[in-house]
């Protein structure tokens, strides 16, 4: 059986039409997925940034009932917070963020009325967020 060549008129792609293609698909891809790292970044730091905030309330309700400030060790500690501080509701999300709170001092005395700083540290490089009892912020 003899193969006859393709007709003028056939359908079909050439190897060039194929590789600008992939070539421009590369580009979009190079361009695209960096951009869209940036804004996963930013989506969970501002995911941190809320359960600061919501510490800081928290706090705030926690004192009215204790007459002090809810402290945890350094590390994570979001689990600790989410049942001591928000009544076993996960209102923290720890999977790229580890949240804790330090009761603070000044010259080695104890504040009066007690402060606290709460953190939120995050895993991939250790960026660290934080809120005082003053609604101080460095975000």
């Amino acid at each position: 059986m003899i193969r006859q060549a393709p007709q003028p008129g056939a359908s079909g792609f050439t190897l060039i039409e194929l590789l600008v293609v992939v070539a421009i698909i590369g580009v979009l891809a190079a361009i695209g997925i960096p951009a869209y790292q940036g804004y996963v970044d930013n989506a969970r730091a501002a995911t941190a940034q809320n359960g600061l905030r919501s510490i800081h309330l928290a706090q705030k309700e926690y004192h009215s009932e204790n007459n002090n400030f809810f402290s945890t060790p350094a590390g994570n500690q979001t689990a600790l917070l989410n049942t001591n501080l928000f009544a076993g509701v996960q209102t923290l999300e720890g999977a790229f963020y580890d949240y804790y709170v330090t009761l603070n001092t000044l010259n080695g005395a104890a504040c009066t009325p007690p402060c606290y700083t709460a953190y939120a540290r995050k895993r991939s490089d250790g960026t660290l967020l934080w809120i005082t009892h003053l609604n101080t912020k460095n975000f």
